[in-house]
């Protein structure tokens, strides 16, 4: 049996935030897949610190995860995709 909820949360600045919990139950046990949460392009820029242009551009050069399409009008970034991102440019460790 497989059990998924989603869960919108809205913190103190207005940011919402969409959670995706999947469970198997499986012989009775509940094993809980970790938490996937899509961010908006708002907080794709705070993360990063990048403009939206610089993301757009970096996304047109294949350097940064494309975001998915979430409606018609609606794309989200997911949490992994972001993170991986980030470990990657950590561990590129750019030179001055």
């Amino acid at each position: 049996m497989v059990n998924l909820t989603n869960q919108i949360v809205v913190n103190g600045n207005g940011d919402v935030s969409w959670y995706h919990n999947s469970y198997i139950k499986f012989h009775d046990k509940k094993l809980r897949f970790k938490q996937m949460r899509i961010y908006t392009i708002e907080q794709v820029m705070e993360i990063t610190t990048l403009r939206k242009t610089s993301i757009y551009s970096e996304i047109k050069a294949g350097r940064f995860p494309r975001p998915k399409k979430l409606t018609d009008r609606r794309v989200g970034w997911w949490h992994d995709d972001i993170e991986t991102w980030m470990k990657k440019r950590e561990s590129s460790d750019l030179k001055v």
